[in-house]
């Protein structure tokens, strides 16, 4: 058995519905779709003339390595990964021209700190570009002139991003180039045999994925989804993919309440889970020990070397958050497995 970790091959694949796709659910707004998200975020950096940018204190390096290190301030969030607001508005100064907010493991920040900085943001001009990577089926837009997020994230394709606005914004026009997906295609199908034939080939296709995604960060170019990936955009039932990523969730949300042991973030009534993220005591260890077990859990995000912020929370998360897979691959038996394994070692759990 094997839980989490990268995506294997589409299986099982046949037409949905049409109104049941994310091209489809889109379809409302101006959309871009590119390899990866970071060369949506390039982009519009460059089409809008984003110089001075407030970022969250938490935050992938991958996104902060898009802009001038000298020009990003930082704000601030609470363990559960709510905006200060206090904080957001006394920062959004006159010489800042972007706001970049990011919705966490599908929970959308409270309706009314959003406003706010709305307001504030379109009395001194400056750009809402919304991160939707964690949260695109729980709310795809809320404030945000600009919306990105990463559908490789979610959906079994070797690349895919898109970059999307209500339809009174425009978007960067988009160059017609593809980039080469042969080596996460390989590690993809290298996968498959190794789930389902045994084959012992695991040392090969994470190499493949390692280069690939260092291949990505050496692009200096914008390129547009590989047609591939696009492809299978328009077969993926995106119902049945929330429903499935809900059932998981709620079922680890109880044992961890019967265990007192809040979720960071809380998943209300018409939000869907990216993750079932957790604070971890000895996050190494239990770590190690899952992934012993066929259990690989994701770290959001491990490195904040680059982080210009670097105080208590942003330090904390990178420390001792682990984030449980509950994606659609899975079901509520792949999850009883997952809660055995954590009862071994639930004094880790903070």
């Amino acid at each position: 058995m094997e839980i989490g970790s990268f995506f294997s091959s589409p299986k099982g694949l046949c037409k949905c519905d049409h109104d049941k796709t994310v091209i489809s659910m889109l379809n409302e707004f101006n959309c871009n779709y590119y390899a990866s998200g970071r060369f949506a975020i390039r982009d519009l950096i460059d089409f809008q003339n984003i110089t001075k940018v407030l970022l969250p204190e938490y935050v992938c390096e991958s996104i902060i390595n898009c802009f001038d290190s000298v020009n990003i301030i930082t704000y601030k969030l609470d363990n559960n990964l709510n905006i200060n607001i206090d904080d957001v508005l006394s920062k959004m100064t006159d010489d800042v021209t972007c706001i970049f907010i990011i919705h966490y493991f599908g929970a959308i920040h409270q309706d009314d700190k959003l406003q706010q900085i709305s307001v504030c943001a379109k009395s001194k001009k400056i750009i809402i570009i919304e991160d939707t990577t964690h949260s695109i089926f729980s709310d795809p837009n809320t404030i945000g002139d600009y919306c990105i997020c990463s559908l490789r994230k979610w959906f079994p394709i070797p690349d895919g991003a898109v970059l999307y606005s209500n339809k009174i914004y425009s978007l960067p026009k988009q160059k017609n180039e593809e980039i080469d997906i042969s080596k996460v295609l390989s590690a993809m199908k290298l996968k498959d045999y190794y789930i389902e034939n045994g084959i012992d080939n695991k040392d090969l296709f994470r190499a493949l994925i390692k280069e690939y995604e260092n291949d990505l960060n050496q692009y200096t170019n914008s390129y547009k989804i590989s047609r591939y990936s696009y492809s299978l955009l328009q077969v993926f039932d995106i119902i049945e993919i929330k429903t499935q990523r809900l059932n998981n969730y709620t079922h680890l949300k109880k044992y961890f309440l019967e265990k007192r042991i809040e979720p960071i973030v809380n998943i209300e009534n018409g939000m869907y889970p990216f993750c079932f993220p957790i604070y971890v005591n000895k996050r190494n260890s239990l770590q190690r020990y899952l992934s012993e077990n066929g259990i690989y859990c994701a770290v959001h995000w491990p490195s904040i070397k680059n982080n210009p912020s670097r105080n208590i929370i942003s330090e904390k998360l990178a420390k001792h958050q682990l984030s449980l897979p509950i994606d659609q691959r899975y079901n509520i038996e792949d999850m009883e497995y997952i809660l055995t394994k954590i009862d071994d070692h639930i004094e880790f759990i903070c």
